[in-house]
C-alpha cells in the first residue's frame, strides 16, 4: 500500500505543460509561434526590431531567437551563414569552419538548417571557446514571395528546437 501511495504522489506531483501552449501572434511581422510553459519570453519585439523575439528554456539550457528577414530568401540565407558550395548547401561558422546544411520542411515553412561554430562567452562576458549554434532560414512554402524567418538557437538536443519550429504559422 505504501508503494502505491508513493507512486500516486509522484504521478500527481508532475506538472504537465504540453497542453498549456501560448500562441504569440505578430501579425505585422507575418508569423505566430506557440510556446509551452517551459519556454519563457525574455525579449519582446522592440522599436529597433519589432519583428524579433527571444525565448529561453532553462530546463534544457535552451534559447531561441525568431526574426523576420526583410529581404528575399537567398539573400537572407547568405547573410546568415549559408552558401551553395560544391553542389550542396553548407553552413559557415567562425574560423573558416563549415558543415553540411540540410533542407527542412514544416507545415507552412521550408528552408535551410545548419550548425554554425560561434564564439561563446560566460555570464561575465569572458570568452570560453567555440560553441555550436543552430541556424535556420525558412520561407513560406506556399508563397514564392512570402515571409522569410531567421531562427537561431541552442539546446541540449536539436529536437527541442524543432518542436518550436513546428508551431510557426504565417499570419496575414
Amino acid at each position: 500500500m505504501r508503494v502505491l501511495l508513493l507512486i500516486l504522489s509522484i504521478i500527481f506531483s508532475f506538472k504537465i505543460n504540453a497542453s498549456n501552449n501560448e500562441r504569440l501572434t505578430l501579425s505585422e511581422c507575418r508569423f505566430s509561434i506557440a510556446i509551452s510553459d517551459d519556454w519563457h519570453l525574455v525579449s519582446n519585439p522592440s522599436k529597433k526590431n519589432k519583428c524579433q523575439l527571444e525565448i529561453q528554456n532553462p530546463k534544457i539550457n535552451g534559447s531561441l531567437t525568431v526574426a523576420l528577414g526583410y529581404d528575399e530568401f537567398l539573400k537572407v540565407a547568405s547573410e546568415n551563414g549559408f552558401d551553395y558550395f560544391n553542389n550542396s548547401w553548407v553552413s559557415l561558422g567562425r574560423q573558416s569552419t563549415f558543415d553540411k546544411a540540410t533542407f527542412i520542411r514544416f507545415t507552412h515553412w521550408e528552408g535551410l538548417k545548419g550548425t554554425m561554430a560561434i564564439g561563446c562567452h560566460n555570464e561575465t562576458g569572458g570568452y570560453v571557446g567555440m560553441c555550436p549554434y543552430e541556424t535556420a532560414v525558412l520561407r513560406e512554402s506556399d508563397t514564392p514571395d512570402g515571409a522569410v524567418l531567421i531562427i537561431k538557437g541552442r539546446a541540449e538536443e536539436s529536437r527541442y528546437l524543432e518542436e518550436i519550429y513546428k508551431t510557426l504559422a504565417p499570419e496575414y
